[in-house]
């Protein structure tokens, strides 16, 4: 939600919100097509690309195509169930078994997936095998990039 909310903050500083109307037909095809259970989408125009919020089952959600329904991003809030065991072990060993209080799964233009975990006074980042990417400091803004080893679940 946090990501979501900074998305939609930065975007709508330089953005123009725009009515379902005048989204191009194969923009809001694509985002059905990736998102089939999509409800109460807006639409932002930016720099040339089209972004949305969303809603899947009551999960927030956020996606950006091009004019040719070529989707470029999206983030998707999941629950903590949804992560891969190596994350939440993760956050039981090193941050003390802190409540999630965000937890988003991204997908960049290449397709690669990422997990964005927001805990109290952190930003962590984990790989699509939920290893440990980097932290983020909310209450300094400092990154912390390891590489420190979590287990796969058997």
């Amino acid at each position: 939600l946090l990501l979501i909310i900074c998305f939609v903050t930065s975007t709508s500083l330089f953005s123009q919100k725009i009515k379902e109307k005048d989204v191009p037909p194969k923009v809001i095809a694509a985002l059905k097509k990736h998102f089939p259970n999509s409800k109460k989408a807006s639409w932002e125009m930016w720099e040339e690309k089209y972004n949305t919020t969303f809603e899947v089952y009551g999960q927030k959600g956020s996606a950006s195509f091009t004019d040719k329904g070529r989707i470029l991003n999206s983030e998707m809030q999941i629950t903590k169930d949804d992560l891969p065991f190596s994350i939440g072990y993760y956050i039981k060993k090193n941050h003390n078994n802190e409540k999630i209080q965000i937890a988003s799964k991204l997908k960049d233009t290449a397709g690669a997936i990422s997990y964005h975990i927001v805990i109290p006074d952190f930003m962590l980042t984990f790989n699509a095998a939920g290893e440990f990417v980097n932290e983020v400091s909310t209450t300094t803004e400092e990154v912390t990039e390891e590489q420190t080893e979590t287990p796969t679940q058997n």
